[in-house]
């Protein structure tokens, strides 16, 4: 069994790189991606894919959670005000975890990295 090509795609979003990161002969290419994509074995396929739909349902729940913001507070229904920063950082917790699977640090996480040339 192997990763489709939408699953590939999303994982690569979610961590960062350019969709042309995993074609060979790009100017993007990365071996390093594209080999720990394909050589994958069917438990962490399992793994990725679940991770994936995960970060997708969390995506839903953060477009939902966004539409909602407007009004805090509708009849008896009072809405979490930390409901999207909950969301935002699940996401980014799983997202990670689908880096530290494949052993890909995911790009442009935020955080204070600083690039030093000798």
């Amino acid at each position: 069994m192997a990763l489709s090509l939408e699953i590939k795609h999303k994982i690569i979003r979610h961590l960062g790189f350019s969709a042309k990161s995993i074609i060979f002969g790009s100017t993007h290419y990365k071996s390093s991606l594209a080999d720990a994509l394909e050589n994958l074995d069917s438990v962490s396929e399992t793994s990725l894919i679940d991770l994936v739909n995960r970060i997708d349902r969390i995506d839903y729940r953060l477009e939902m959670a966004l539409d909602r913001l407007a009004a805090m507070q509708i009849d008896d229904i009072q809405l979490r005000e930390d409901e999207v920063e909950k969301l935002r950082a699940e996401k980014i917790r799983l997202i990670k975890e689908v880096g530290r699977l494949i052993d890909i640090a995911p790009q442009n996480m935020g955080g204070n990295s600083v690039n030093v040339c000798v």
